[in-house]
């Protein structure tokens, strides 16, 4: 099935939040750090002197805090990375490792960490392992990283049977499980459907299963 474009996927979007995310997009092209045969890609906006650093969902790029962004251009050096699923990289170390070598690449030395979601289980990651990097650390709709034995048996449950889902199964699983619906009166909504279908649709099942190992692993070792 071929891709839909931009046009497409936020046909009922209002055109002012469309031409947000467009415009966001143009003047704020990726940069990249190379290190140990490994790229890690993100975005950044500001000149502020107080380093920001959004981590993101389990499949969502950085451009998931454009709204953000934005709004916090004016007052701080704001840096966003895709997260690390879609970057490929499933090792908690080198993320945390390639975390700071951003931060020494836009001469930096800490920052106040923000993390949703899976972004938050990597800074609690890094409060552990990397507490010199930390200022400040904000945590949402997470919860700890800690070994639960019921959940864990849902969780290699949940593995196993994803290992014969099929990719298109597995999507409508992540946005049933990840993604609340806005309030039905939120002019949002439209461009927040929108916005989960161009994420998911580009989402492969080996992605999907190695994010869902390292999940088991980080709360079997943490």
């Amino acid at each position: 099935m071929a891709r839909q474009s931009f046009d497409q996927l936020y046909a009922a979007a209002p055109e002012e939040q469309k031409a947000q995310l467009r415009g966001f997009r143009e003047r704020h092209p990726y940069k990249q750090i190379k290190a140990n045969r490994k790229t890690w890609q993100y975005i950044a906006a500001g000149q502020g002197e107080t380093a920001v650093v959004l981590l993101p969902g389990a499949f969502l790029p950085a451009d998931m805090w454009f709204y953000q962004m934005t709004a916090l251009a004016g007052r701080y050096r704001v840096l966003a990375p895709d997260s690390y699923a879609l970057q490929g990289i499933f090792d908690l170390d080198q993320i945390c490792w390639l975390l700071e070598e951003m931060l020494e690449a836009e001469g930096r030395s800490e920052a106040t960490f923000v993390g949703l979601s899976a972004g938050g289980g990597i800074v609690q990651y890094l409060l552990q392992e990397r507490p010199g990097l930390m200022a400040n650390a904000v945590l949402s709709h997470c919860g700890p990283i800690i070994y639960d034995e019921k959940g864990a048996r849902q969780g290699r449950w949940l593995l196993t049977l994803s290992r014969f889902l099929p990719a298109s199964i597995i999507r409508r699983i992540i946005v049933r499980q990840t993604s609340d619906q806005p309030p039905a009166n939120s002019q949002w909504r439209a461009f927040h459907n929108a916005y989960d279908q161009e994420q998911t649709g580009r989402l492969d099942k080996k992605t999907f299963l190695r994010f869902m190992e390292l999940g088991l692993e980080t709360r079997r070792t943490f």
